[in-house]
């Protein structure tokens, strides 16, 4: 048996324990869609990983235009309305598309441990 996040995978196909089916799985928890792409041959799993990657790349950029934004707001001794309603704006598109991408997280991380736990039913 492998101890991996707690839980233990091994998978059991007659008398031999199977160590590569998990390994197989196992990207999915670092990029969803990965394992997908892995195994379909590039077919399937292009557009998760795109949509988690653009989600993250979205996220990132807006809550450090956010940040800059509402800096300049508090920096400025005329409080102009303008840089505040902008870091608004943009903290909420962070919170969205951070959103998006960890929706796709968890249901990728669900999926393996379903997937495991399929295999292991064999």
């Amino acid at each position: 048996y492998d101890i991996f996040l707690g839980y233990k995978f091994g998978i059991k196909h007659g008398n031999h324990y199977h160590k590569s089916i998990v390994l197989k799985y196992a990207p999915q928890l670092i990029l969803p869609g990965w394992t997908d792409f892995k195994l379909s041959s590039g077919k399937k799993g292009k557009f998760k990983m795109g949509l988690f990657i653009s989600s993250a790349a979205i996220a990132l950029g807006s809550k450090i235009y956010s940040n800059s934004e509402y800096s300049r707001y508090t920096n400025n001794s005329d409080f102009n309305v303008a840089h505040y309603n902008n870091a608004n704006i943009s903290n909420k598109v962070f919170l969205v598309s951070s959103g998006v991408g960890g929706c796709l997280y968890v249901y990728d991380i669900i999926h393996f441990f379903t997937k495991i736990k399929d295999i292991k039913k064999k």
